[in-house]
């Protein structure tokens, strides 16, 4: 399975075998390994691999999540900002991709828990700041709570492009692709696939002649994370890195700016 593929199979997953395999543990590991530091923040955003069959608190799910014992956490030991929550979402989202590749399961949580004991026993030290966690796993057969949880958030469903794609960075004017807009299609597609919070797919993109900027429509943290994940997903979709990306605005509400594919 391509990183591209992955964008557009990979599903945030509830209900998980407790048991993780040493040969899938090793994979983690090397994933783990493979993940960058930072993109667009000034402190270093960290990932580290959490069992709670080992002693660690789980978190409090409110029964979301079932069957899991192994979990990563995304973490940072500097301060906080919206660039910081960025960083976040694009190496979360980036761990997850390699998972789906490996056919193991995820699910990016954000909010309760990181005022949890689970955030206590995950973090490395009294600085370190607990950005995100997903529990990872073989995935089984959807449980009940995780059906009715999907039919709640509806989270198969994504808005449609004339919500979400814009010439105007007023969002007024839908963007209408051409013929020769293909590329530029496949890799917005991929994008609207990232994960964000209650799935409220707060990412506003305006497509420009050489280029798309990527808006964050609304204003609380998590927002940002999801805005992350979304750039991840658009710069797999197009073979990028993010060196390849810029920033405009301020620190607090950027403005990602990222090349049209060629």
């Amino acid at each position: 399975m391509t990183i591209p593929e992955a964008v557009m199979c990979r599903r945030s997953s509830r209900t998980y075998d407790s048991v993780l395999s040493d040969a899938d543990s090793r994979q983690i590991d090397m994933f783990l390994n493979r993940l960058p530091k930072r993109h667009f923040g000034k402190g270093m955003v960290g990932m580290r691999r959490i069992d709670c069959g080992a002693g660690a608190t789980p978190p409090g799910t409110y029964g979301c999540i079932s069957g899991a014992h192994h979990y990563v956490v995304s973490y940072t030991s500097d301060a906080v900002n919206n660039l910081t929550r960025i960083d976040c979402g694009m190496i979360s989202e980036l761990m997850a991709l390699y998972a789906t590749q490996a056919g193991i399961g995820t699910c990016l949580m954000t909010g309760t828990i990181r005022d949890s004991a689970f955030a206590r026993d995950a973090c490395l030290g009294g600085g370190d700041s607990l950005l995100l966690a997903s529990p990872l796993g073989r995935v089984l057969a959807p449980c009940l709570t995780e059906k009715l949880i999907g039919r709640m958030s509806r989270s198969g469903t994504r808005m449609p492009k004339d919500r979400v794609v814009f010439s105007d960075r007023a969002f007024t004017i839908p963007w209408k692709a051409s013929p020769d807009d293909y590329a530029l299609q496949q890799a917005l597609d991929g994008l609207c696939q990232a994960p964000s919070a209650y799935n409220r797919q707060p990412w506003r993109v305006v497509v420009c002649d050489n280029h798309i900027e990527i808006h964050n429509s609304e204003s609380d943290s998590n927002s940002w994370i999801g805005i992350g994940c979304a750039i991840t997903n658009y710069c797999a979709m197009i073979g990028i890195r993010s060196d390849s990306l810029d920033i405009d605005g301020t620190d607090e509400q950027p403005i990602i700016i990222a090349p049209r594919p060629i």
